[in-house]
């Protein structure tokens, strides 16, 4: 029953330029990606703010995403409360790092910090001048300080609502009262959702299958990748399910103990695998997670590199393999991995039970609703 407002823009158009996917394929470092995002906002930026405005007409109140760049200064001229919403630790930490080293000695409290403090300049200053653009043309405010968006939220301890498990990720002791880690907001399939039936005979013909999808992203080759996972699944002696997803996943023989699927919801079916093998992407990850099976990632860029890191830690799977390492042996042996390690499979289900059992949505709802009322 909520009314949707298009901001502008094609996501989808932009990531899967051949620039995108040549910067994705690179792996690690995020800042071109960035630099062509502000690109890419900057095309339609007027049109951006002006549907922005029209959307939040009326409104008590903004929750907004990291990408919903033009929400925090619309509250501040309307002077309304302002909730960020983000599916990935951006607050400044000693706890643990926003892009994990190559080694573990690396990892050091001020190395750390350091790292978020860069990743929320990086961000911060590449859209300040669109950002105060938009604020002394155009709201009539005055410009961001110098340190910029993030910096300030962190400054002024605005209320922020982290959508993901403390299980995974528990709260950091140097994080204040204002960042609140409520749990996944997971949104079901519908009721009356019924599976394609060539997927639901194929589950049910054989021994649980490995899922292999990595969603939005897409690699230089995709025919090439869909070959070398089919290898590895034949390797690892296991039949598996691979997803298409936008980086058009097209093997050039598909053998008859892999279904190939566009999609399908996943609290339906990651449970019914012997393993998720993923991207790395939030949603992605606490989806595995809360399914109760094994998972590991082969993450390609951002924050993939995080929730890679984050399973492998929690022991619900093996070590991730970057996908520009990617091999049909390597990927063989963490299938055999994930799929016969005991104490994978144990700590797997363990962790699965405990996210389940944590309710997010009701939790951002009581921390969204005690601060309006503050």
């Amino acid at each position: 029953g909520l009314r949707f407002q298009n901001l502008g823009g094609d996501m989808r158009t932009m990531v899967e330029t051949e620039a995108s996917r040549q910067m994705i394929a690179k792996g690690t470092n995020p800042f071109p990606f960035i630099l062509h995002l502000k690109a890419f906002f900057e095309e339609f930026s007027d049109e951006f703010l002006d549907n922005s405005l029209q959307a939040c007409e009326g409104t008590g109140a903004i929750i907004y995403s990291v990408f919903a760049i033009t929400a925090y200064h619309i509250a501040e001229k309307m002077r309304v409360p302002a909730f960020p919403v983000l599916l990935q630790p951006m607050t400044r930490t000693s706890a643990f790092p926003i892009q994990p080293p190559p080694a573990n000695w690396m990892r050091t409290r001020f190395s750390n910090r350091l790292g978020f403090l860069i990743a929320q300049q990086a961000f911060g200053q590449i859209f300040k001048p669109l950002m105060n653009h938009w604020r002394t043309q155009r709201l009539g405010l005055p410009p961001l300080p110098f340190a910029g968006l993030y910096s300030l939220i962190d400054r002024r301890h605005l209320p922020i609502l982290y959508g993901y498990s403390p299980t995974v990720v528990p709260k950091p002791p140097d994080w204040g009262p204002h960042a609140h880690i409520t749990g996944y907001w997971f949104l079901d399939r519908p009721s009356d959702w019924q599976p394609p039936a060539d997927l639901a005979a194929f589950l049910q013909s054989g021994e649980p299958p490995v899922y292999v999808g990595f969603g939005s992203m897409s690699t230089l080759n995709p025919e090439q990748t869909a070959d070398v996972v089919i290898t590895a699944l034949k390797k690892a002696e296991r039949r598996g399910v691979l997803l298409s997803g936008w980086g058009g996943l097209r093997p050039s023989n598909l053998p008859d103990d892999i279904c190939l699927i566009d999609s399908a919801p996943h609290d339906w079916l990651f449970p019914q695998m012997a393993a998720v093998v993923h991207h790395g992407g939030a949603g992605t990850t606490g989806a595995g997670v809360r399914s109760g099976v094994p998972s590991f990632a082969i993450p390609f860029f951002a924050d993939q590199y995080f929730w890679a890191d984050r399973l492998a830690r929690l022991r619900v799977g093996p070590k991730p393999i970057p996908q520009n390492k990617l091999t049909a042996n390597n990927l063989a042996q963490a299938i055999r991995t994930a799929t016969t390690n005991h104490t994978i499979k144990r700590r797997a289900a363990a962790i699965g039970n405990r996210v389940r059992a944590e309710d997010g949505v009701a939790r951002a709802i009581e921390v969204f609703t005690n601060r309006v009322r503050e």
